[in-house]
C-alpha cells in the first residue's frame, strides 16, 4: 500500500464522496475510481482499434 499526500480540502471531498457512495474507506473509493478509469481507457482503445479496422487505417 502506498501513502499519498493529499491536501486537506481534497481529502475532505474524498471522504464525503466515499461516505455518500457507501464505501468503507477513501482507499476503497479511490480504487473504484481507478478501476473505472482503466475500463474507460480500455474501451476507448478498443473503439479506436475497431474504427481503424473499419476504415482500413494502419495502427
Amino acid at each position: 500500500m502506498a501513502n499519498l499526500q493529499i491536501p486537506e480540502e481534497l481529502l475532505a471531498a474524498l471522504e464525503k464522496e466515499a461516505r455518500e457512495g457507501g464505501y468503507d474507506s477513501v482507499q476503497q473509493y479511490l480504487a473504484r475510481l481507478v478501476r473505472q478509469d482503466q475500463k474507460r481507457r480500455a474501451k476507448e482503445e478498443l473503439e479506436l482499434l475497431f474504427s481503424r479496422h473499419e476504415h482500413n487505417e494502419p495502427q
